[in-house]
């Protein structure tokens, strides 16, 4: 598997694939578009590492400043930089429970098997979302983009397992696990 080199998460209004134009992460003369496969999302869970989406459903985070989902990604097929789009929606209503216009730019290691795995994104949910999240059945949903263009989407349905207390879990400050 590969490795995370750096992600940063920034407003949609301040970003483009055009951004990503000429620093791919590639050394001189390489081609981060030449020889890639057809591009691939799988979405997960995990602060620190890739988790499959299991039968415990996803739990919320809390932060400082809120709620949140923690998301992580497995990726193949992409360029060295990537932007990533993640939301969560109820899958009864179709109703939005993450800001939309949240993207973070990947920077992406591949390892031998092409493969390349982030995690610790995080979808933060509006506070709209917060009142009877637990038990809440949902689809956490990815699209991955890159300059080349490699475009993909990936998707999980779950549902909310667990919502922390107001402070965050015992014995974590506030931040969620």
């Amino acid at each position: 598997m590969g490795r995370v080199r750096g992600t940063w998460v920034v407003g949609a209004g301040a970003l483009s694939l055009a951004a990503l134009g000429g620093a791919s992460g590639c050394g001189a003369g390489e081609d981060p578009c030449g020889a890639v496969e057809p591009a691939a999302v799988e979405v997960g869970t995990g602060v620190t590492a890739f988790e499959a989406v299991g039968d415990d459903g996803i739990e919320v985070g809390k932060a400082i400043r809120g709620y949140h989902l923690w998301v992580a990604l497995r990726l193949r097929g992409f360029a060295p930089k990537a932007v990533a789009q993640i939301g969560a929606y109820d899958i009864d209503t179709g109703e939005s429970l993450t800001y939309e216009e949240q993207r973070s730019v990947l920077q992406l290691e591949a390892g031998a098997d092409g493969v390349a795995e982030i995690a610790g994104l995080r979808a933060v949910l509006t506070g709209d979302a917060l009142p009877d999240l637990a038990g809440r059945k949902i689809r956490v949903s990815a699209t991955v983009e890159d300059s080349c263009p490699a475009t993909a989407t990936g998707e999980v349905l779950t549902f909310i397992s667990d919502v922390p207390p107001e402070g965050g879990w015992p014995g974590e400050g506030g931040a969620g696990p």
